[in-house]
């Protein structure tokens, strides 16, 4: 009887270590996860503000040549915005 008293407590003693070993490695999966999703935002952020920049910077490019174009060819300019107008007029009225 004392030896299977004694095996009782050894097995309970085993499954208690087990919840601390499972307790133990939930908690540093947990941290694992929290550390990996906090570097993954930070890299998609740095990857949004590098393309946010490079939006920028072509919008600013864009814009500039559209100003030459303007100021070398206004008659030209002129006729093309006449003709968007017309074009996206006839769109807008079919709707």
């Amino acid at each position: 009887m004392a030896e299977a008293t004694k095996a009782a407590n050894d097995v309970q003693a085993e499954f208690d270590a087990l919840r601390r070993d499972v307790a133990n490695l939930t908690d540093a999966v947990g941290r694992l996860l929290n550390e990996s999703s906090d570097d993954i935002k930070a890299r998609a952020r740095e990857r949004v503000q590098q393309t946010a920049t490079a939006a920028q910077q072509a919008a600013g490019a864009a814009g500039t040549k559209v100003t030459d174009f303007v100021d070398e060819r206004p008659a030209t300019s002129l006729l093309i915005a006449f003709g968007a107008g017309l074009l996206f007029g006839s769109f807008f009225r079919r709707s």
